[in-house]
């Protein structure tokens, strides 16, 4: 990846390069195809990623059938938890770009019956207890911030 340019990195994500079940498949195809569409879980969006400076980290471990909610959540908490992925200044609450991406994937697991669901209502379960508190009394305005398509560190500091 680090030797890829960005416009010719995107095909790193689009060119068929795996076998799985006898197809062959492009890493958009397990993320967006598969894992989206079949399992509708919107924390595989903190857990698989382009790995780009504003992605949540990878793991460092393999996600395992008898771990998948507890690693799942966790990822969940730790991006949204991060002031870097999700702030408030004044009376606006910043978020991802991934959250207006795939907004819908989001508001469809927060589900409220008559459509009033939104990205904050599905953010408030992960967030710290404070910062929840705060976004259920002041109802903030959302923006989104620049999204940075630079690879991330994958020192070891990282997920």
């Amino acid at each position: 990846m680090r030797d890829l340019k960005f416009g010719f990195g995107l095909l790193f994500f689009k060119r068929d390069r795996f076998v799985a079940g006898g197809r062959r498949l492009s890493l958009d195809d397990i993320e967006h195809g598969i894992l989206r569409r079949q399992f509708s879980d919107p924390r595989v969006h903190f857990a698989i990623n382009c790995a780009s400076a504003s992605c949540p980290r990878l793991a460092r471990q393999p996600y395992r059938t008898e771990t998948l909610e507890v690693q799942l959540d966790q990822a969940a908490r730790v991006f949204i938890g991060r002031e870097e992925n999700v702030w408030m200044r004044g009376d606006v609450l910043f978020l991802s770009k991934i959250f207006e991406w795939y907004e819908e994937d989001f508001t469809r697991r927060a589900g409220a019956a008559d459509g009033s669901t939104t990205v904050v209502d599905y953010l408030l379960r992960y967030l710290p207890p404070e910062t929840a508190a705060r976004l259920r009394q002041e109802k903030p305005r959302v923006e989104y911030y620049n999204y940075d398509w630079s690879l991330n560190d994958a020192g070891p500091g990282g997920e």
